[in-house]
Parts: structure tokens; sequence; C-alpha cells
């Protein structure tokens, strides 16, 4: 298997990991901190695959693409390791022997708030290479993904509302509710439609500032 596929296969399942972690009432804690774990050493291992972007970071042109790709970049390794760090942080089970550090109280408020930040600016980060994932599908076929992420996104929108979602990303929320009753794979598909309403976002940035770019170069 080679590199890209390695990339390929490990995005796929940080994906699926990211749907399960937000999904607290459909794995439990001990689960759920495995997870958190599972997931800290695969974007770390995400990170060590892409290395050569971080050499490239102060070479070339920043254009508009550039620039909302970078910045999506350090606020998604941001916020994700203070996810992770609160959530070590909290430990009972994973790795209990490193919990304590910071105050329960700061941890959880912040784990909170962190995670809910990280999985939109993921879903940001996903959307922003869709374009150039898709590249090398037809016109017809582009279009046709583009219309099935539109109306998901809307389907995400709605559930992002109900279920007040900035209310948590704002510590307008400090405490999570979860709906124990809801089936897992309702859960679950929930949690995949909020994730195409910021990839739906990603991918307008990233055709937005593309065609900034092209006006420019015309």
């Amino acid at each position: 298997m080679n590199s890209v596929k390695i990339k390929r296969s490990i995005d796929i399942v940080m994906t699926l990991v990211l749907f399960f972690l937000m999904a607290y009432q459909v794995t439990g804690e001990t689960l759920h901190e495995w997870l958190g774990i599972t997931m800290t050493a695969l974007v770390i291992f995400h990170n060590i695959l892409n290395r050569r972007r971080y050499r490239a970071h102060g070479k070339g042109r920043y254009n508009a693409y550039r620039i909302t790709l970078t910045a999506n970049d350090i606020a998604l390794l941001l916020c994700f390791f203070g996810t992770a760090l609160c959530g070590i942080s909290m430990s009972s089970h994973a790795v209990p022997f490193l919990s304590g550090f910071l105050p329960s109280s700061f941890a959880r408020t912040a784990h909170l708030a962190l995670s809910h930040w990280s999985f939109a600016l993921m879903g940001i980060h996903i959307g922003l290479h869709l374009p150039q994932i898709s590249a090398r599908a037809g016109k017809k076929i582009r279009c046709l993904l583009l219309a099935i992420l539109c109306i998901c996104a809307t389907a995400g929108v709605y559930l992002l509302i109900k279920d007040n979602f900035f209310g948590y990303m704002f510590l307008q929320i400090k405490f999570a509710f979860f709906d124990f009753e809801k089936n897992s794979a309702l859960v679950i598909l929930e949690n995949m439609l909020k994730l195409t309403s910021f990839a739906f976002i990603g991918t307008s940035a990233a055709i937005l500032t593309k065609n900034h770019k092209q006006n420019n170069s015309d």
C-alpha cells in the first residue's frame, strides 16, 4: 500500500472515530476514552505522514486558499490537542495515571466546548479538500456530489440548531445533555449530517478562494 492510500485510509478511520466520539450516549464512558486515545494517535500519525506541509509553510506565496487552509489547520490542531489534554485530565479508565493535572471543572467545560469546535473545524477541513479529491471526477459527477452535499448540509443545519450545537461551542451550555433512548444508528447518522454542514462551508470556501486566485491570475 503506497503512502497516498495509507493517508486516505487514516483519514477515513479518523472520520469514523469522530462520529462515535460525538456519540457518548452510544459508546459510554470507557469506550469514549479509548476512542479519544485512538483519535489522538491517529492525528499524530496523520501529521507525521503530512510533515512535508509543515516544511512548506515558509515557502511560496500565500494566496486566499492557502491562507484559509493554513488557518483552519492551525485552529483544528490547537482545538484538538486542547480537547485531548482536557480529556486525559478527566480520564478514569484509559489513562487514569495521567488524570488530575487540570482542575476538573475547567477540564470538563473546556473539553465540551473544544470538542465541538474540533468537530466543526474538522468538517471544514474535509470540505476544503473535497474539490481536490473530486477533481478527477467528471463535471456531472461533481455537480451530483455537490447537490447531495447541499441536501445533507441542509438537514445538518436543522440538527445543529435543534441540538443547540453552537451553544456548546460558545460556552452557553456547560453541561452535556444526551438522549440515551435514541437509536444508536440514528445518533451516528445525525452526526454525519452535522459534519456535512461544516464540510459544505469548507467546500464553499475552497471554491470561492480558488476562484479568487483564478480571477487574480486572469
